[in-house]
């Protein structure tokens, strides 16, 4: 089973977001996302049995205890890998506090632990639109 760990939005946000992809020019070569859909994704796991899942849900429980409470602000859209050659459209978020990549660093040495591999790039949080 392919995993990863997302952040759901909430209402407000997930609101304002379907309200632009709405707002949006359709084109036949853009799909965009069902707003119902939408999340931050923080860790892809990838590939995972059962055992690992309850691995990394117990990793995800106890740094979250001991972790503030953070939340991420709406920045700017952005296309990857550019804009002439977009194939993704997103909003990227501001983590003001630090706090979620905080999260991040805490949880990504336990799940190293036991065979997660360590993120390559940077924590970029962003939601997927298109």
């Amino acid at each position: 089973m392919r995993c990863f760990i997302a952040l759901e939005l909430d209402h407000t946000s997930r609101r304002s977001l379907a309200e632009l992809i709405a707002g949006a020019p359709r084109h036949r070569a853009v799909r965009w996302c069902d707003p119902g859909q939408l999340h931050v994704t923080l860790k892809f796991v990838g590939d995972a049995d059962e055992r690992t899942l309850n691995l990394v849900a117990g990793v995800i429980e106890s740094v979250s205890a001991a972790t503030p409470t953070f939340s991420l602000e709406f920045g700017r859209l952005r296309a990857f890998p550019n804009m002439r050659r977009a194939r993704v459209l997103c909003c990227t978020l501001l983590d003001t506090s630090g706090s979620c990549g905080g999260w991040l660093e805490r949880a990504g040495a336990r799940f190293a632990e036991f065979g997660v591999p360590a993120e390559r790039r940077g924590f970029s949080p962003h939601v997927t639109l298109a």
